[in-house]
């Protein structure tokens, strides 16, 4: 589309258009960059698995040192402690799609208004 856009100009035109093309897309690579390593920074994804993953190890280690337990009683609270946080990863997986849904959403509003700019170009310049 954009080359059909740029030939109806003057080669002079032409070369000047494509730079801003260039531009364009080069500052749009970089805002989407950027975005998402500010997503990235505020769901800190890593650091909450984890914080997961010791709080679950300190789970398992307190239930085995009680005293006086039965195995029994220590099978129903790891299965019990094993459905709480399977619930816990659960939401949290959740979370995390809605967010890369909302991130994707984004970068195709971001797309389409750079799709759009050769037009709103061709448009101004009638």
């Amino acid at each position: 589309d954009f080359l059909k856009f740029v030939s109806s100009f003057k080669h002079s035109h032409q070369e000047t258009l494509y730079q801003l093309y260039l531009k364009i897309i080069a500052s749009m690579h970089e805002n989407i960059q950027d975005e998402f390593e500010s997503i990235c920074q505020e769901n800190q994804v890593m650091a909450a698995l984890g914080t997961i993953d010791q709080l679950i190890e300190n789970q398992k280690l307190d239930v085995l040192h009680e005293e006086k337990t039965s195995v029994n009683d220590v099978k129903q609270e790891v299965a019990k402690r094993k459905l709480g946080e399977i619930r816990y990863l659960k939401n949290m997986l959740e979370k995390v799609q809605e967010q890369n849904e909302e991130d994707k959403k984004r970068l195709e509003i971001l797309q389409k208004s750079g799709d759009d700019l050769p037009n709103a170009n061709n448009t101004l310049t009638k």
